[in-house]
């Protein structure tokens, strides 16, 4: 009989993933404080610009500006995807793997790199579409200032999240440096002491 395996998809392992860290979760975790940020400058980018940057007269310095958003977000989708294909590689090792399905960690994987992408494709789609809003040449500017800040406010978020996967992926190969180095029963007491002797050269 063949087996079809699969890789779950967002939804099968969001739940999965939420089960499985909501014992670390803070009640700071729950406030939107990296969204709120970025829709305060998206706020702040339309506020400090001249509602003449919008007219017909300056139309190719405004289709300027929104091509570069739409060129940040597609180096950033660039530059994400490096990230994540490194991820990719370092959990698909067979032991790396193995140890990440046993302690139910490869939920959490899943729904982090879905998020990171849907991020940096979300981000793309707003930019260019503040560029068909631009050229269409709607009736009033307050359209093209909502798109102006929608791309800004989502750029700027993908810009943190794509910033914040260099991070992630450092743990994921510290991590699974420690998982090979270290095989079964030795594992959970060579993780203890690299992190005290981490901890005394902190403290040093």
């Amino acid at each position: 009989m063949i087996v079809k395996l699969e890789m779950p998809g967002f939804l099968a392992a969001l739940p999965k993933a939420i089960g499985k860290s909501s014992g670390d979760w803070h009640w700071r975790a729950l406030l939107p404080v990296w969204p709120s940020v970025c829709l305060v400058l998206g706020g702040g980018a339309v506020w400090n610009l001249p509602a003449g940057f919008w007219s017909p007269d300056h139309l190719t310095l405004a289709a300027l500006v929104y091509l570069a958003l739409v060129l940040i977000n597609g180096m950033l989708l660039a530059a994400g995807w490096t990230g994540l294909i490194k991820m990719y590689e370092a959990i698909s090792t067979p032991g790396f793997f193995s140890y990440l399905v046993a302690e139910e960690l490869m939920p959490g994987y899943i729904v982090y790199i879905q998020f990171v992408r849907c991020v940096q494709i979300f981000a793309l789609l707003v930019s260019a579409l503040g560029v068909a809003i631009l050229l269409s040449g709607p009736a009033q500017v307050i359209y093209d200032q909502i798109a102006f800040a929608a791309a800004v406010a989502t750029s700027a978020y993908a810009l943190r999240t794509v910033s914040y996967l260099g991070h992630v992926v450092q743990d994921v190969l510290w991590q699974k440096a420690i998982v090979d180095e270290f095989p079964g029963k030795q594992r959970s007491a060579n993780i203890v002491l690299l992190e005290r002797e981490v901890e005394h050269k902190a403290s040093v």
